[in-house]
């Protein structure tokens, strides 16, 4: 048990129901990426494009499970491929991630990684609220870089392009049912490249890489050990432990 583990549990002490920490009390949550596949192997893969659920044209999907997995080896990944190519280029699929968000409403998800961007879409941002509010599923999003808009919060490879304004933020970190995520520095001040307006931060370097994305996907990590304590908590309540 880490000693920031130990600290979220300490800052939810007035949400969770006392208990002792033997070992990975928290094992067995089921966490849901939406992303761009994976070629690594965790629980499930899943496709909901004609991309294969076991390819990460990105390399993206592989490195945020990947991330998730070691910092919480005993929950169930499962992948679900959302990405398509579009005149040349990869990108979320918004029909891809409508029926991800569904089959996690009908799988016993509890927490969903969404380390992507996307234009703002009504039927998402429903969707999103009922599996909230009817399922309790937890959404983490990736809050974006500020002056970049993205899709997959990656890099400038065909899938950043830069931006003269601040953008608002990003959704689907933007919907009220969702935990933003913005990015941290190595000294833990908030990273040059991350939005500022998120509900928490955490650390963004990951595999010599850094962004939101890997923020969000430690943030989901540890929303999984408290929820796995006390399945109950609001997400209000996950949020004020979180930040």
């Amino acid at each position: 048990m880490t000693k920031k583990i130990a600290k979220i549990l300490s800052l939810a002490a007035g949400i969770l129901s006392s208990f002792v920490i033997t070992g990975y009390l928290y094992a067995g949550v089921n966490i849901a990426v939406i992303d761009t596949g994976s070629t690594e192997e965790f629980s499930q893969a899943i496709s909901f494009t004609g991309i294969a659920a076991n390819t990460d044209p990105l390399d993206h999907g592989s490195k945020v499970a990947r991330l998730i997995q070691e910092i919480t080896p005993e929950a169930r990944i499962h992948v679900l491929q959302v990405c398509e190519k579009l005149n040349g280029h990869y990108a979320p699929s918004i029909d891809g991630i409508i029926k991800a968000i569904q089959w996690c409403m009908e799988n016993n998800i509890g927490i969903v990684n969404l380390s992507l961007v996307i234009p703002y879409d009504k039927k998402i941002e429903a969707l999103i609220k009922q599996a909230y509010l009817d399922k309790g599923i937890i959404f983490v999003a990736a809050a974006g870089n500020r002056n970049i808009t993205s899709y997959f919060v990656v890099d400038n490879y065909g899938f950043v392009s830069l931006s003269d304004q601040n953008q608002e933020l990003n959704f689907p970190a933007s919907s009220n049912y969702v935990i933003s995520v913005g990015a941290q520095d190595s000294k833990g001040r908030i990273a040059d490249y991350s939005r500022k307006d998120a509900d928490v931060f955490s650390q963004g370097s990951y595999a010599g890489l850094q962004g939101t994305s890997f923020a969000c996907a430690r943030i989901t990590a540890l929303a999984a050990e408290i929820l796995a304590v006390h399945p109950n908590v609001s997400l209000g309540q996950l949020k004020q432990a979180l930040k």
